[in-house]
């Protein structure tokens, strides 16, 4: 609440509405599947127009804006995901490099909302990864967990 414009990037929908509810912030848009392709559209006009003008925008968001969305936030707050998820995540902080340096923040979500199946064991790999402060692009350290 202390940062004027702020992306947070949740694993599910009902995260996301939980998230927003909480905020309880006039400032504060939701962009999930949940709407339809118009109402994202919609709201992505009204997040450029609030970043360009410097106004207050915070985002509360599910994967959607991961891959395909050109926005730019100076803080970008990421559940705990798989390590590309969080890739895609810090690809929207500081993208246009108009500060020294962007803010990303990582955190574990006290609901363990996490999905189940291959984005759980990717999200426990990039657990593995943190945990063990090892490069998660060095591919000899991908053979090794594939191997444990």
């Amino acid at each position: 609440r202390d940062q004027p414009q702020a992306l947070a990037i949740v694993n599910t929908k009902a995260h996301a509405m939980a998230l927003l509810d909480a905020l309880d912030d006039p400032d504060a848009l939701h962009l999930s599947t949940l709407l339809c392709g118009a109402h994202r559209r919609d709201v992505l006009n009204g997040i450029h127009e609030r970043l360009r003008n410097g106004r207050p925008c915070r985002l509360i968001a599910t994967q959607v804006v991961e891959a395909g969305v050109d926005i730019d936030f100076p803080l970008v707050v990421r559940a705990e995901g798989p390590w590309d998820a969080i890739v895609q995540a810090a690809g929207r902080c500081n993208r246009e490099g108009r500060l020294p340096y962007g803010h990303l923040r990582v955190f574990r979500p006290e609901d363990d909302s996490i999905p189940s199946g291959p984005y759980r064991t990717g999200t426990d790999l990039t657990q593995l990864l943190v945990a063990d402060r090892r490069d998660p692009d060095d591919p000899g350290h991908a053979k090794r967990m594939t191997m444990q």
